[in-house]
C-alpha cells in the first residue's frame, strides 16, 4: 500500500481562548456538583481526556513542574555517608554501624511476619 493511498488524520487544534474556556467549564461544573467536570467536558466539546488532564494540570500549577525534571547537573542520584577523602577507619565505623542497623531492621521484620502470618492464619 502506497503512503499516497492511506487516509491522512487531523486532529482539531485548540487556541488558547477554547482551552480557557473548556476549563473554566471544568471548573465550574465541579464546583457545582464536586466532581464529574472533566467527564462532562470531554461529552461536551468532545476533546480527548488525555488533553483535558494536561491543560487543567499546566493551568493549576505551571510552575510547579517548571525545572524540577531529571536531576541537577554534578549532584549524585545516592547520598555519601563518608566523603571519597574519609580514612577506612571512619569507613569502617559507618559500615559496622550500617550493619547493625540493618539487623536490627530485619529482626523487627520477621517479629512482623510472625505476627501477620498469625492473624492471617486465625481467619
Amino acid at each position: 500500500m502506497s503512503a499516497s493511498s492511506k487516509a491522512k488524520t487531523t486532529r482539531k487544534r485548540y487556541t488558547p481562548e477554547e482551552k480557557k474556556e473548556i476549563t473554566d467549564f471544568v471548573a465550574k461544573y465541579d464546583s457545582a456538583n464536586g466532581r464529574g467536570g472533566k467527564s462532562a467536558a470531554v461529552k461536551k466539546f468532545g476533546i480527548s481526556p488525555i488533553s483535558l488532564s494536561s491543560w487543567i494540570g499546566a493551568k493549576a500549577s505551571p510552575s510547579a513542574t517548571a525545572g524540577k525534571r531529571g536531576r541537577k547537573p554534578g549532584s549524585k542520584n545516592v547520598k555519601q555517608l563518608v566523603g571519597s577523602k574519609g580514612n577506612f577507619s571512619s569507613k569502617i565505623k559507618v559500615l559496622t554501624s550500617l550493619a547493625a542497623e540493618i539487623d536490627n531492621v530485619e529482626s523487627k521484620l520477621g517479629q512482623l511476619k510472625a505476627k501477620f502470618n498469625s492473624l492471617k492464619a486465625s481467619l
